[in-house]
Order: structure tokens, then sequence, then C-alpha cells
């Protein structure tokens, strides 16, 4: 398993190559311990904070996504005065093309609260996708346990 995560100090991106249980930041030189199930073991919890609420999702680049959605779009609208069909026909291809990462594309575990990535995992069938409750729930808390720590600080 491989963990894209990121620093709890400085809040850098650490990967955190398969096999690996401490990684160093190099941007604050913060030690941080994962702990990552035995092989073959269902994936619980999170390996750096330990939360057991956890979501899985397709393992694409968002912004390169948005990208190509964009840009067939911008395309369908400049083809529309000369050919409607062939404006439609690209974004019937765009859908077509969309099916088939949808169903190549691996599965990345995301945790709700570091956010944390745990990839090649294998098939979680027991973590369920995205639930925006959940996730207003643990920002809700997190926020709270912020201004909590700044008052008791001050």
């Amino acid at each position: 398993m491989e963990l894209l995560t990121h620093c709890p100090q400085c809040k850098a991106r650490l990967d955190v190559p398969a096999g690996e249980l401490t990684v160093t930041c190099d941007a604050c030189r913060h030690t941080l311990t994962v702990k990552i199930p035995p092989v073959g073991a269902a994936l619980d919890r999170c390996a750096v904070c330990g939360e057991q609420r956890l979501y899985r999702q397709k393992d694409l680049h968002r912004n390169r996504g948005l990208a190509v959605v964009v840009g067939t779009a911008l395309l369908s609208l400049a083809l529309l005065p000369f050919s409607p069909v062939a404006a439609y026909a690209v974004l019937f291809l765009l859908a077509l093309v969309d099916l088939a990462l949808y169903r190549r594309l691996p599965e990345v575990i995301l945790c709700y609260r570091c956010k944390t990535q745990h990839r090649h995992c294998g098939v979680q069938t027991q973590v369920e996708p995205f639930d925006l409750l959940t996730a207003e729930v643990i920002d809700n808390q997190l926020r709270e346990q912020e201004e909590k720590d700044l008052l008791a600080g001050s």
C-alpha cells in the first residue's frame, strides 16, 4: 500500500512508499509514523491518523479530468454553428471515453479527517463512496477542536 498525505506540521505533501512505516518531511524534518495493516487484511482505519471513517473514489486527477471536460465542451460549442451533428458527436465520444475510464480506473481510499490517500489496497467493498454529511460532520468537529485549542492557548 502506498500513501499520499500531508505533514501535520507544515502541510507539505508526503509520499509514503509501500512498506515504509515512518517518513520524514523534507520541509520541516517532522517524522510521521504510519500504521499499515498486514497484507491481505481489510483497511478499517486511516494509516496516518487512525480515523475509522473512510471513503473510496476513482483514482483520477481532478484537474486533468476537468481540463478534458472543459476542452471538449469548448470544441463542441465551436462546432455547433457549423455542424450540430458533429458537436453532439464530440459530446457522445466524451461520454464513451468517460465510461471506459470509469470501468478501468482503480479506486483509491481516502480519509475524511486528514485526506490521506491509500493506494493499491485491493478491492475494499466495505468502504463506502463519499458521503457529504459525514464530511461536514468531521469538518465541523475539526473546526470546533481548532477553536478550543486557540482558546486554551491564549
